[in-house]
């Protein structure tokens, strides 16, 4: 993703009136470190790889629109998104679903185990809605 002014800074105005300031770049570098970081989709076909990479991209770029820490929240969406990624691996390797169960109550008390289906793309939405985002089939 490019940028026709990438030098051009974003003013961002936070709740208790303070300004961050943040450039186009600091997005770009959000969505390069998040392509760069394989532990994604290690272990997965591009179809569920895509469906966790545009989430988190979609994130991101939701993120950098918000009046927060904008690097951190970023690092945080590629840390959820390498946790469904794992988790979506188990599923694809056939994991005993025990151990998947397992993972996920750590990772997600809320999420609702017994609607994640077996089938890898069907599951991959759940993951990520359980992660406060919707996947786009």
């Amino acid at each position: 993703m490019k940028y026709d002014t990438p030098d051009e800074w974003v003013r961002i105005p936070k709740p208790d009136s303070e300004v961050e300031y943040r450039t186009k770049r600091d997005l770009e570098a959000a969505i390069e470190a998040l392509l760069d970081d394989e532990g994604i989709t290690d272990g997965l076909d591009d179809a569920c790889a895509d469906l966790i990479i545009g989430w988190a991209e979609r994130q991101i770029e939701a993120a950098y629109q918000q009046p927060n820490r904008f690097s951190e929240v970023a690092s945080s969406i590629r840390s959820h998104a390498r946790s469904v990624g794992r988790i979506a691996a188990m599923i694809a390797d056939g994991t005993d679903r025990s151990r998947i169960v397992a993972r996920l109550k750590q990772l997600s008390p809320t999420i609702q185990v017994a609607a994640l289906p077996a089938d890898i793309e069907e599951a991959i939405p759940i993951l990520l809605a359980s992660f406060g985002g919707q996947a786009e089939m």
